[in-house]
Parts: structure tokens; C-alpha cells; sequence
């Protein structure tokens, strides 16, 4: 099942290609709220509204209310292999805002007071179900959605602050989106095809599969420490070649891309 985050609310593509607007979800965030889960059959038999062509309609940050969204760092072997340090025996979890007014497609001020303005491309996902401490492990089975994200963060700010959340929290950062995907979409889930662009320049290229730490292993540790509620989001880490890997940070006018799989690229542009 394919979802889309659009202006005009939450909007399902159907197998013949064509894209409808779904009654009462003008968010995710909103589908959350009355359905408390997204299942497959859910999805499949939420009530079409209208038509939509996606050509003359804008996209939305798929995260609208969302519980919380969980980042991951240093996940990737190529990162670590970049940076030198050693890979984590667990995945190193860390909270970021999840109002930060970041749309798909849309411009993102790069702040003021930073410098060092950085993008990292990831597979986020999207928890569809309740778990908590003490219950059974949960792994792909928990996962409503897989999405794209761009984890975008001020290095400068991160290490002089120390604070992850402060660092990932400025207007516009952390887009996710704008489709979002039923991990029975894809043959192998655990190894899909992620790419980061600037202005067109291959920045980031790597797979899914070259994780430390897979998907069902982030949520089973999650798990063991805290309760994910349905629309938590989880962002899965980045892989070597964002801007802090080789000094070239972000600037006015930069269009980055996040592609992953065959969903619809995440696109911004950063605003000076």
C-alpha cells in the first residue's frame, strides 16, 4: 500500500496509478488520532474522497503530531569505517523535535546561528501499533510505514552543545516524507537502495542492508526501555558522505534529495 502526504491531506495511490484523497485524514497525524493504527486492511478500506493529480498539488512533512521521533546514530558501516571509531554494541538513541515545519519540495532556512548547516539522508519508519516493556519482541510486524527522511542537523551547535535534540530541532529541519510505504511493498525491506543528493551531486550511496543495527533490532531495544506508540517515528541513521564527513555543509540555494527505493524523492531547498 502506497500513502501519500499531500497539502490537501492524506491521499492513498491506487494499483492503476491513480491517487485519492482519503476522507477524515487531513493529516497523519489526524489518521492516528481516529484510527489509532495503520494496518494494511485499514488502509485498503479507508473511503476515497476525491481524485487528486499530484502535479498541481503540494507536498506535506509526513510527521504532523507524531508521539516522537527516535533518531539513530552511527548505524552504517561505511560510517563508521569514515569516522574510525568503533561500531556500537547497541544502536546510540536520541529524541529530536517532531514540530519542527519542514515540508517536502518546500525551502528550509538555514539558521543564523549555525554555520555548519548538514543533511543526512535516512529510512525512517513509522510504528503502527502499541509496544511496550516486558512484551513480546516486534520487528517488521510493528512497522506501519517506511519513508524517507532528512535527519538535517547544525554540527557546529551539536558539538558545542552537546545536544542532539537542539542541534536537529531549528525551523524546517528533519523533513519526512512524502510517501510512505507498507513494508509488504518491498521483497527484501531490510535491503533497499538509499541515495542523497546535492544539486544533483551524488553525496550519500549505500543500502539499507549495510545497517549495524537492522530495523527489527532498533524497535526490539526500543522496546526494552520505552512504550512506541502508533505514529512514533523511527530514524534508522545515515550512511558516510554527509557534509560533516568531508567539510562541505550546506548553503543558500543547495537542493538536496533523498531517495529511497522507488518511493518519491524527498526534496529541499535550503533558503539563506
Amino acid at each position: 500500500m502506497r500513502i501519500l502526504t499531500t497539502q490537501d491531506g492524506v491521499a492513498r495511490r491506487e494499483p492503476d496509478g491513480s491517487t485519492w484523497l482519503l476522507a477524515g485524514s487531513s493529516d497523519l497525524g489526524s489518521w492516528f488520532a481516529t484510527y489509532g493504527s495503520a494496518t494494511v486492511g485499514e488502509l485498503a478500506r479507508a473511503r476515497r474522497e476525491r481524485q487528486i493529480d499530484l502535479a498541481s498539488c503540494g507536498w506535506a512533512n509526513a510527521v504532523v503530531r507524531s508521539q516522537r521521533v527516535w533518531g539513530v546514530g552511527l548505524n552504517y558501516r561505511s560510517k563508521v569505517a569514515v569516522t574510525g571509531r568503533t561500531p556500537p554494541d547497541e544502536p546510540t538513541l536520541f529524541l529530536r523535535s517532531s514540530v519542527t515545519g519542514a515540508r517536502p519540495g518546500g525551502a528550509t532556512p538555514l539558521p543564523l546561528m549555525s554555520r555548519c548547516a548538514d543533511f543526512e539522508g535516512e529510512l525512517a519508519i513509522v510504528i503502527g501499533r502499541e509496544l511496550g516493556p516486558g512484551g513480546p519482541s516486534a520487528g517488521w510486524d510493528a512497522v506501519a510505514f517506511v519513508t524517507t527522511a532528512n535527519d538535517m542537523t547544525a554540527r557546529d551547535i551539536m558539538k558545542r552543545t552537546g545536544n542532539a535534540t537542539l542541534a536537529k530541532s531549528f525551523p524546517g529541519f528533519g523533513p519526512i516524507g512524502p510517501e510512505l510505504v507498507t513494508p509488504d511493498e518491498f521483497a527484501e525491506p531490510d535491503d533497499l537502495e538509499l541515495q542523497t543528493l546535492v544539486n544533483d551531486e551524488v553525496r550519500q550511496s549505500d543500502r539499507t542492508s549495510g545497517m549495524i543495527h537492522s530495523v527489527p533490532a532498533i524497535v526490539s531495544l526500543l522496546t526494552r526501555y520505552s512504550c512506541l506508540m502508533p505514529g512514533d517515528v523511527v530514524l534508522t541513521g545515515s550512511p558516510a558522505g554527509a557534509g560533516d564527513d568531508d567539510g562541505r555543509y550546506l548553503e543558500p540555494g543547495d537542493v538536496v534529495s533523498v531517495r529511497l527505493a522507488d518511493l518519491e524523492p524527498l526534496v529541499s531547498t535550503m533558503d539563506g
